[in-house]
């Protein structure tokens, strides 16, 4: 909707991703009390994956079926007597350079802070390399993804991603941005590894989570 939430839904689509990963279990987590309750993020004007990852290490989650996404933010009511997630351990940041996210990807999907310039909401399949970021600038920081694998033996090496704007957008909501020169010095297209604070999580794997009514 209108809500600027990329941050909750790349965030916790790829803990969703990381736990199914450790566990073999399917979840399906609240968006909307990351909205409503993550003071550390400003609701539906922004925010970054790991204060999404703070709230839920401090307060466990609730699964969407408790607690159902309305694309607004409102009060919190966050209830600590339903079941909860509670499997997140904690997480890594990342430092800045393409080769600190491939080196991530060996544990997990990671969440990525990027540029979206107006070009990529048109993206519809293919690869995307940037159209509308121009080079060498300082852009802002305005959206975020979850990269979930990559490929560098193709002639031209690119991430795996996710966008958070549903499977009405590029191929099924996913497409493929190219890595570009693999050096410690490549930040990336769109300045998707000029930060420290793309992120992974790390799952807790001696603390069970009970699971949604979506198992």
């Amino acid at each position: 909707g209108g809500c600027n939430a990329c941050y909750a839904f790349a965030g916790l689509s790829v803990l969703e991703a990381n736990y199914m990963m450790s566990s073999g279990r399917k979840v399906d987590l609240s968006e909307q009390e990351v909205l409503d309750c993550s003071g550390r993020n400003l609701g539906c004007t922004g925010g970054l994956a790991y204060h999404v990852f703070d709230y839920v290490k401090r307060f466990d989650l609730s699964f969407e079926s408790d607690y159902k996404y309305v694309e607004r933010k409102e009060a919190c009511k966050r209830n600590e007597k339903t079941k909860r997630f509670r499997s997140l351990l904690g997480y890594h940041l990342l430092k800045n350079g393409v080769l600190e996210i491939i080196k991530a990807l060996q544990l997990g999907s990671v969440a990525v802070a990027m540029h979206a310039p107006t070009a990529f909401k048109y993206y519809y399949k293919g690869f995307f390399e940037g159209e509308g970021c121009p080079k060498g600038q300082s852009l802002p920081l305005n959206h975020s993804i979850h990269i979930y694998g990559y490929e560098l033996k193709a002639r031209r090496p690119y991430f795996l991603a996710k966008n958070v704007w549903g499977s009405g957008w590029g191929d099924e909501g996913r497409f493929k941005i190219g890595i570009g020169p693999l050096e410690k010095s490549n930040l990336g297209y769109c300045h998707i590894a000029d930060t420290e604070t793309n992120v992974i999580p790390i799952i807790d794997r001696n603390r069970e989570s009970p699971v949604g009514d979506d198992e």
